[in-house]
């Protein structure tokens, strides 16, 4: 099932949130964990600078979530991309 970008990503001192629509109509709400964005982009990122940071790598950020949908991760209407999660692939 394809995942379709929505909305915009927003920042905070713990990560980046951001939104996905499957294609059955179902929200999909996903957050990535700062370590994980810090790990991605492989130097220190502030909270002003996580929107862009994510946004370089958004196209892997989204290839886990969409991993992470298939094996049924989904807790409570939401992924959540931790720093594990990075360092797996």
């Amino acid at each position: 099932m394809g995942l379709i970008r929505i909305g915009r990503a927003s920042a905070g001192d713990d990560g980046v949130d951001f939104a996905k629509l499957r294609e059955d109509g179902f929200t999909v709400h996903c957050m990535v964990e700062r370590a994980a964005i810090v790990a991605l982009a492989d130097r220190p990122v502030t909270t002003g600078e996580m929107v862009s940071a994510f946004d370089a790598c958004r196209d892997r950020v989204e290839a886990i979530v969409a991993e992470k949908l298939k094996r049924g991760e989904l807790e409570a209407g939401m992924i959540v991309v931790e720093f594990k999660d990075v360092r797996r692939g």
